[in-house]
């Protein structure tokens, strides 16, 4: 494990109430149950929750061991709506609340994160978290699938790079509803080829062009595509300008640019194995 994730492994057991509290979530109504003058972050209408949404601030927990971190970008890649439709009762309440409000957060409100650190009792699919650390960085929900995957990114400006499927619906391009939406892409492995290209086209070296938002956009391009049996791999992904992007799709040199690309995400992905 990185010392960036090292850093973030919590080691003091608060409480939940009081953690939500420090975010800015309203805690008022904790104390209103039967035990609450006694114990209110006992309150098992909150203490439970995975996630909290507007109108209070948005707060994510989750499991520090679960993070990912690549060329010191710290994220976490997950799917709810997946582990709702597998879960029963409180559980799929929870996913179900976890994915209202990683929606509610994607491009638009800023993310604060609970770190988690426990145990998983023998005979049980729950863990329970018994030290957390409030991050003092907020953090931002990066892409977000239809399907529910998403990936979330430590540090307002810690991604500053978008691709075709990042955007939101109302600016997604309609030509990229027939090539893109039939196969599902891995959000942690889009996120990683663009944070390997640095805004920069793998292809031609060219810089992005910037979005009104100050990130800078880039193609993301499966070598071997999904439709032909490719994998959905960082071997097989290249961030592309829009205008090489094309011509990897429809261009007389179509072949000649794949195995150009071949090489190069092939290049890349050894030379970061030989850095760790």
């Amino acid at each position: 494990m990185s010392e960036q994730l090292e850093a973030l492994r919590p080691t003091k057991s608060y409480t939940l109430m009081e953690l939500v509290k420090q975010a800015g979530v309203n805690v008022d109504d904790w104390p209103n149950y039967a035990k609450g003058k006694r114990s209110p972050a006992a309150n098992p209408r909150y203490c439970y929750n995975w996630a909290f949404c507007p109108p209070d601030p948005i707060v994510l927990n989750l499991w520090q061991f679960q993070l990912t971190e690549e060329d010191g970008v710290i994220q976490r890649t997950a799917n709810m709506k997946k582990l709702a439709s597998e879960r029963t009762g409180g559980q799929r309440s929870r996913a179900i609340h976890f994915d209202q409000a990683v929606h509610a957060a994607f491009e638009k409100l800023p993310v604060r994160v609970i770190l988690l650190e426990g145990r998983h009792p023998e005979n049980s699919t729950v863990w329970r978290a018994t030290k957390r650390l409030l991050d003092d960085e907020t953090w931002t929900v990066t892409s977000y699938d239809p399907s529910g995957e998403f990936t979330v990114t430590r540090g307002a400006e810690a991604f500053p790079f978008v691709d075709q499927f990042s955007l939101p619906e109302d600016l997604k391009p309609e030509r990229y509803t027939v090539i893109a939406e039939p196969f599902k892409r891995n959000a942690g492995v889009r996120c990683r080829v663009l944070a390997r290209a640095k805004g920069r086209c793998e292809l031609c070296g060219e810089r992005g062009f910037e979005m009104p938002d100050g990130r800078t956009y880039l193609e993301t391009h499966h070598i071997d595509a999904l439709g032909k049996g490719g994998p959905d791999t960082d071997a097989n992904v290249v961030a592309l300008c829009p205008n090489d992007h094309r011509q990897a799709h429809f261009s007389v040199k179509r072949e000649e640019i794949r195995a150009a690309l071949k090489g190069i995400a092939s290049n890349r992905v050894a030379n970061k194995v030989q850095r760790r």
